[in-house]
């Protein structure tokens, strides 16, 4: 359905391992206990997958579009929640990946798995290209 060659194959299994072995399981009880799949997104990290749509030239699998909608499909059928917080973890991933120069430390820290916020100047380039308004200089509220 997706068309991927044999690399882009192999990433997706082993995610689908990953869901079977470290995301399933947790599923229901993150669902009816309504918090955060901390160990899911854990079990992402540990095999590099927070930086599936980060740039090679900054430690990233550098995968596009279609191995990630495969990978949130394969996702989706064991987790809804853990699949719903990756795909925003992505779509964050693809804002700096957009306009790199004043995210680069921040692409590389998200290629390793830190999912701490921006900085501030990150912020400030985000909202640049964004059109959203500024966060003032002093605290984190928008003009």
């Amino acid at each position: 359905m997706y068309r991927l060659n044999e690399q882009q194959t192999a990433i997706v299994e082993e995610v689908r391992q990953i869901a079977d072995q470290s995301i399933a399981p947790q599923a229901a009880d993150v669902d009816a206990a309504a918090h955060f799949p901390h160990a899911s997104i854990e079990a992402l990290e540990k095999s590099g997958f927070l930086g599936l749509n980060v740039p090679t030239e900054y430690g990233g699998m550098g995968q596009g579009l279609r191995v990630a909608c495969a990978m949130l499909d394969q996702i989706a059928q064991r987790c809804a929640s853990t699949a719903l917080i990756y795909l925003m973890h992505l779509c964050g991933t693809a804002c700096y990946t957009a306009y790199p120069a004043p995210a680069l430390d921040t692409l590389r820290q998200m290629a390793n798995g830190n999912t701490s916020p921006p900085s501030p100047g990150v912020r400030e380039a985000l909202a640049a290209i964004s059109g959203l308004p500024r966060a003032r200089h002093s605290n984190t509220t928008a003009e």
